[in-house]
């Protein structure tokens, strides 16, 4: 893959990821209202995605830095960790839901 190609394929992917994670996060974010969730679970429940939707993106921006580049670096592993965010944040969202119900 050419670098141009490379860079602009990444960059495209990071920002369509961030906006669809930041309404997911701000859906999560109203439905944990309905739940009677507390400590961790309930900031996990309010804020994992949109964690997530810092994380991921970054991810991708920060793996295409550099001249030349037609693979990402190291700091893709920042996908995976947001990736842990955001299933974290919708599983406890959801299992709070199912139990307020």
């Amino acid at each position: 893959m050419e670098a141009s190609t490379f860079s602009e394929t990444v960059f495209r992917a990071g920002h369509g990821h961030a906006g669809i994670l930041i309404i997911l996060g701000l859906i999560c974010l109203m439905l944990t209202e309905a739940t009677s969730l507390t400590g961790f679970w309930e900031w996990s429940s309010r804020a994992g995605v949109l964690v997530s939707a810092i994380l991921i993106p970054a991810g991708f921006f920060l793996s295409a830095l550099g001249p030349g580049r037609t693979a990402p670096n190291r700091l893709i592993v920042l996908l995976w960790g947001g990736a842990g965010f955001l299933v974290t944040g919708l599983i406890s969202c959801g299992v709070g839901l199912i139990l307020a119900a």
